[in-house]
């Protein structure tokens, strides 16, 4: 039986921008087969959107921190979010703030799907 698939959404201060925050939560992304985004906010936090099991999900913060001594959480939030979202992919511009994971793009599904929902939002 597979484990059942959640979302989570991520809101992170102190040290994260500069420091390679996003590479490593992509790294960390892949290392847990994940599917979700990361991005730098304008005011120095990041958000982080993952897609998986509960077991994948509850690793991906210390996986991101246990791999670089110059990433520092000050703090963060964590909230689940509906897994379901529209199945298409937005043509939303990324200024280069964003990464997405898998990093080869919008390979599978959830991660097109987190794509257009995050730039829906935004407009």
């Amino acid at each position: 039986m597979s484990a059942a698939v959640e979302r989570r959404h991520w809101h992170f201060t102190g040290s994260v921008q500069g420091v390679g925050f996003r590479y490593r939560a992509q790294y960390a992304a892949q290392l847990l087969d994940l599917t979700g985004w990361v991005e730098n906010n304008w005011d120095g936090t990041v958000d982080l959107e993952a897609q998986g099991s509960a077991a994948q999900l509850d690793r991906l913060v210390p996986t991101i921190t246990g791999t670089s001594h110059w990433i520092h959480i000050e703090t963060f939030t964590c909230k689940s979010i509906p897994r379901t979202l529209p199945s298409a992919a937005s043509a939303c511009g990324d200024k280069g703030n964003t990464a997405q994971f898998p990093p080869s793009g919008l390979s599978t599904a959830s991660a097109a799907a987190a794509r257009h929902l995050r730039c829906q939002n935004a407009r």
